[in-house]
């Protein structure tokens, strides 16, 4: 009876494939996981053996079909040094009680001339001994795994890496890749382009999708150039693992729901320099990143109109929403969601902290450069009423949007043209945006640590980048002695700085001229911007 349902398993397998779907979990009938001892040297590491790991135990004939479906072959211990990689991956299995010590795993059989052993079926332990074994056998299967590293400019979408996850109560699917370190979704939609100033609502698929290029970033002035459209809610995933429906919920992996930097007006989900799929492979875990509305688009907030701001907010809301429904069918365990993100994002960790909107939704905080010091960074933490919001950006909005001889205000700045609210700018602050306490996501003017307001009652993990406030001092760079580039940014900031230059907590540090002063002056405005209180 076995030998009869594993063939009429490799026969649903092979339907499958002739039809050109990618494979499924679901459709192989285990969970798959990509072995790669991942050292971050990337084409220059000698960890250089990977494999395809299949964890449901089948017999050898199930193995090489379903690694054929996965456009591999089983993998061979003749062509891949097991000491190169695939040993740390398979003991780390082991580690976290996937699997016992004493496991063995079916790989490739070997024509070794010998006509006793040809064709015979080899599986492999941890200590990387082959044995011949019973092909009836049911094991754990190692496949080969040819999909190439990803960078910033390179991903591989060809179809024999291709891989599809069915979820949602309709049961549709989502086709991503693989490359060398896991499995890649890019650019998911988890909401439709929401009216101007409206809250964005969840997204639920019609029918299959595919994510295997990054959807439009925010529009944004990014650099000096401006990018992306008001159509941009998409979300990233990189697992390292993908279950099927009968993988046991304790294989599921911890979650990072990452918020994206960028003064709350720059930057997306799919930021070249932060690689999810090495973040996911080197701490086994999923990872989520995600645009969400910026600048006047997501914050916008004017006294005595329907412009209440935290739009972005909202996005953060329903993007959460969107991994709680559908986490697991990626690998995730929803129960172990911990919320992170960098300099402004970092700022939004701390609205969800903030919030009781996000109650009981995570387990855990990270908080990276975090924007908190002298003016104008406490405005990320110190929340605005709208009124004070309003005094703050309504003259510049209202008078370079042209909407400041109307009578409905927000009639008009929700038909302007997009461009001309995205380059509408704040002489005093420049190009920055600030949630506001809008009595709906916000209610108070901090993160209340003490006494009766609201505050997430979990870990919070926080640190500061050596060098946070570098790239906003880039043009400055080669001004020296540090008493002349502090009067400079001074006159940027709005605050005396220039006692800092004789200062025994800011020594010069060594180098040239042009670099120690850069590198001081730095330091400086790091302390002062994401480490010190206002």
């Amino acid at each position: 009876m076995a030998r009869i349902l594993n063939l009429v398993a490799i026969v649903a397998l092979l339907a499958s494939h002739a039809r050109g779907a990618a494979p499924n979990p679901s459709a192989l009938g285990t969970p798959i996981t990509i072995l790669k001892d991942n050292d971050l040297y990337g084409k220059f590491s000698n960890r250089t053996s990977s494999a395809i790991l299949l964890e449901q135990p089948q017999t050898f004939d199930w193995a090489k079909s379903t690694c054929s479906s996965l456009s591999e072959g089983l993998w061979s211990p003749e062509l891949q040094d097991f000491t190169l990689g695939v040993n740390n991956s398979l003991q780390y299995q082991a580690y976290i009680r996937k699997f016992s010590y004493s496991q063995q795993f079916w790989v490739a059989d070997y024509d070794d001339g010998n006509p006793k052993t040809k064709d015979t079926c080899r599986a492999i332990n941890l200590a990387g001994k082959v044995q011949v074994r019973d092909c009836t056998r049911l094991l754990p299967t190692l496949c080969s795994h040819s999909a190439p590293i990803s960078n910033e400019t390179f991903w591989d979408i060809s179809p024999k890496y291709q891989v599809a996850v069915t979820t949602g109560a309709a049961g549709h699917s989502i086709t991503g890749f693989r490359d060398a370190f896991g499995f890649r979704f890019m650019g998911i939609r988890y909401a439709l382009q929401p009216e101007r100033f409206e809250y964005s609502t969840l997204y639920s698929y019609p029918g299959d999708a595919t994510a295997l290029q990054y959807g439009s970033w925010c529009l944004q002035v990014y650099g000096t150039a401006v990018t992306g459209t008001e159509d941009c809610l998409f979300m990233n995933i990189a697992t390292p693992y993908l279950p099927s429906p009968e993988a046991a919920p304790a294989n599921l992996k911890p979650v990072l729901f990452y918020i994206h930097g960028g003064s709350f007006t720059s930057n997306s989900g799919d930021l070249g320099n932060t690689d999810s799929v090495n973040q996911a492979s080197r701490g086994d875990h999923v990872v989520v990143r995600f645009n969400y509305r910026l600048g006047h688009f997501g914050f916008l907030a004017l006294n005595g109109t329907s412009l209440t701001g935290n739009y972005a907010i909202s996005d953060m809301l329903t993007a959460f929403n969107w991994v709680r429904g559908h986490i697991a069918d990626f690998g995730g365990d929803v129960n172990r969601i911990t919320i992170g993100g960098d300099s402004a994002g970092a700022a939004a960790v701390r609205v969800l902290l903030t919030s009781e909107m996000f109650k009981g939704m995570f387990i855990g905080a990270i908080q990276e450069s975090i924007p908190i010091g002298f003016s104008p960074n406490g405005l990320f933490s110190e929340y605005m009423t709208i009124p004070e919001n309003t005094a703050l950006f309504g003259p510049a909005v209202l008078a370079q949007t042209g909407c400041n001889t109307t009578a409905d205000v927000a009639k008009c700045l929700k038909e302007v043209d997009a461009m001309v609210l995205n380059n509408a700018v704040v002489p005093s602050i420049g190009r920055l945006s600030f949630p506001v306490i809008d009595n709906v996501f916000l209610k108070t003017r901090t993160l209340p640590v003490t006494g009766k307001g609201y505050a997430a009652n979990v870990p919070l993990l926080a640190g500061t980048n050596r060098d946070e406030f570098a790239i906003t001092l880039a043009p400055y760079y080669g001004v020296s002695p540090v008493l002349t580039a502090l009067t400079l940014v001074s006159q940027m900031l709005g605050r005396d700085l220039t006692p800092f230059a004789n200062n025994s907590a800011f020594p010069t540090p060594p180098g040239s001229p042009a670099l120690s002063t850069f590198n001081q002056t730095t330091r400086v405005l790091t302390d002062g911007m994401f480490k010190c209180l206002q």
